[in-house]
């Protein structure tokens, strides 16, 4: 809704658009990706239906969870009981958006403290720390984390009595919680993913390099003049009052004030509030938008009517509503009395997931960030980026003494198509190259060229492996040979060269003499053969970017069978320049048909007796579908640190280098 929105008074600074993941099932009870939710508050009782935690004082309600949204956002109730104290704290991943609904609570910023009225919000970034004292009466927020966290449900207790049936907040024996719950492990939970507990009168040193927090007061009329200015002092701060914030008109043309922009939340979420007078006699909803990214509506007053895909639905107040991007939805005020609410755009993420169920990973801990980087236990991801509709990501694992195992790709199942029919193989994406359309050397017109993504190999994997990158090829039809490889499928590059390097492949005529180049004996396996277009003396897959592929002369599809997967070596200019398993859509898919919730094949990779540089090659390579995940991963597993070896020069030498082979 604001991503689309033109600020009345100024150009809106807002979020530019990503491309998202669509989520597909919208069955809520399961807890997979929701196309919406809409959560109403149930009398005293809060949200009765949703689960709820006890951690450090406080009852966190999950109004939607991490897994509801793709990883994007968790969005949550706190009920903050009185005299209760949470100790600043800092979060190496999320961010957190916190609106002060009702009573009121003393923020922490350092060692000022501010007690705040209803109204307050405060947008704090990674890294920057957070906390707030209760007064002498209840208070509750609404808070969003970005991206989604869970880690409160391992610190916390669940809200539930002996025969597990939900507890509503207010109702629950807080001194009960209180015996059970540890701060000591709260703090150890907080470490493990990254951040700091600061412990009550302590204050967190200033942390520097970050986005600011920002702090949005009512008004500053119930700030004493010395208390704002020393707020205003407080390093990594801004501090403003509403009535100084942008304001802007949605899609629906209803005004909302700003709270924190994209600009001031590094391109992470736009966060507002907005009024709308009731359309009394008027019982029609304007027109429908579909949501770009994430979409959050909180209801403070009043009574919202929504049409959510087609679907009508009611928010009374202190009602929250979810919308996914991809959703079509509209939205009106059919009450006797006008609304009010508090919005967010939050633009679409997601997070790697490798790591929770890799197997061997018995390090595993938490997903923290590292710069553009993610840890988890021993595994090393780099930032996911948009493909399709959905998100691609590399890794490395390592075992306990540094060493790499295994190292891979993984990819969301939207990659391969979604409601829309939409996939790798036709959407584009103009940012970082990302991805490039490279024509097959081998009867081009007879087939579409290939969509090239590159992507980095975490720096881990980079400094102990032998492997520079990957290159992800989407071949919407194949390509040469015909009858063999000319099915949808992708070419899975495990590149050795530079990304540079792998640009002088033009694949023109003048870079015959490197195609033609071969490794000497030894650095191919001798059951490797280069096939050729009939009749001529052209690699049938040698392409621009990549080189000359060698494939298995034993692999079924030369062999009267059938494509499915098979392994690749790849040279050019004398030297082996990737490894690449090669694997169809159709076979993805049949993977993730099978029901189970990991599949996994695995295959043996033919190996040579020489090596360029010494370090650490497959023995295997892995072909896996995550069903709790949604996701794909192809690997290289079993790296084993190998030397050169000249002796491999006796072995049986492939005759003429190149036989050709007649398709």
């Amino acid at each position: 809704m604001i991503a689309q929105a033109q600020d009345r008074r100024h150009n809106h600074n807002g979020i530019t658009h990503s491309p998202g993941e669509t989520p597909t099932i919208s069955n809520l009870a399961t807890g997979s990706t929701a196309k919406f939710l809409v959560v109403p508050q149930e009398g005293d009782a809060y949200y009765p239906s949703k689960d709820s935690f006890y951690v450090g004082g406080d009852i966190y309600t999950v109004l939607a969870s991490a897994q509801d949204t793709g990883g994007t956002l968790a969005a949550l109730d706190f009920y903050v009981p009185p005299k209760d104290v949470f100790p600043q704290h800092t979060h190496a991943h999320e961010a957190e958006a916190k609106y002060l609904v009702e009573g009121n609570v003393s923020f922490q910023f350092g060692d000022i403290s501010l007690t705040s009225p209803p109204g307050t919000f405060v947008y704090y970034p990674p890294g920057r720390p957070m906390g707030f004292n209760a007064t002498d009466r209840p208070a509750r927020l609404t808070v969003l984390a970005l991206p989604g966290a869970s880690y409160y449900e391992l610190a916390g207790v669940p809200l539930r009595d002996e025969q597990s049936r939900r507890i509503p907040p207010p109702q629950a024996d807080l001194g009960q919680l209180q015996q059970q719950i540890d701060l000591g492990n709260v703090g150890r939970l907080n470490a493990t993913y990254g951040g700091t507990l600061y412990f009550p009168d302590i204050a967190p040193p200033p942390p520097s390099g970050l986005v600011d927090t920002v702090l949005v007061l009512p008004s500053f009329d119930t700030i004493p003049a010395d208390q704002l200015n020393s707020l205003r002092a407080v390093e990594g701060l801004k501090v403003f009052e509403l009535e100084d914030r942008l304001r802007f008109n949605d899609a629906f043309g209803i005004e909302h004030t700003t709270l924190v922009t994209g600009e001031e939340s590094d391109n992470t979420i736009t966060y507002s509030q907005f009024s709308l007078p009731t359309q009394s006699g008027n019982s029609f909803f304007p027109e429908p938008v579909v949501t770009k990214n994430h979409e959050t509506i909180f209801v403070t007053e009043g009574k919202l009517s929504f049409q959510i895909e087609g679907q009508t639905k009611s928010a009374p107040a202190n009602t929250f509503v979810y919308i996914a991007p991809g959703q079509s939805y509209a939205i009106a005020n059919f009450g006797d009395q006008q609304a009010k609410a508090i919005a967010s755009t939050i633009v679409d993420s997601y997070i790697p997931k490798i790591g929770q169920y890799l197997e061997g990973n018995q390090q595993f801990i938490a997903t923290v960030s590292s710069g553009n980087e993610f840890i988890q236990g021993n595994v090393t991801s780099t930032k996911p980026q948009a493909i399709g509709d959905g998100w691609i990501y590399t890794w490395g694992a390592f075992d306990n003494n540094g060493s790499p195992s295994s190292i891979g790709v993984t990819f969301t199942q939207e990659v391969l198509s979604n409601n829309e029919g939409l996939d790798a193989f036709q959407v584009t994406d103009p940012n970082n190259r990302f991805p490039r359309l490279v024509p097959h050397l081998a009867l081009t017109d007879q087939f579409d060229a290939a969509r090239v993504y590159d992507i980095p190999f975490p720096q881990e994997v980079v400094s102990k492996t032998p492997f520079n990158h990957m290159g992800f090829y989407a071949n919407s039809e194949g390509h040469a040979p015909l009858m063999v490889y000319d099915t949808p499928h992708f070419d899975v590059h495990f590149f050795i060269s530079s990304l540079e390097d792998r640009d002088l492949i033009t694949g023109l005529p003048e870079d015959n003499a490197n195609l033609f180049n071969f490794p000497p004996d030894g650095f191919l396996n001798r059951d490797y053969i280069a096939p050729t277009v009939p009749g001529t003396d052209i690699p049938a897959t040698g392409d621009a970017l990549q080189g000359v592929h060698w494939v298995d002369r034993d692999t079924p599809e030369l062999n009267g069978g059938q494509f499915s997967q098979t392994f690749i070596f790849g040279t050019y200019a004398g030297q082996v320049n990737f490894w690449e398993p090669m694997i169809t859509k159709e076979f993805m898919e049949e993977l993730s048909a099978s029901g189970e919730r990991t599949t996994k094949k695995t295959f043996a990779i033919k190996q040579p007796t020489r090596f360029l540089e010494d370090g650490y090659y497959p023995l295997e390579y892995s072909i896996t579908y995550n069903r709790d995940f949604g996701e794909y991963t192809i690997s290289i597993d079993k790296l084993t640190f190998r030397s050169d070896d000249p002796l491999g020069a006796g072995l049986p030498p492939i005759a003429g280098g190149m036989p050709p082979m007649i398709m």
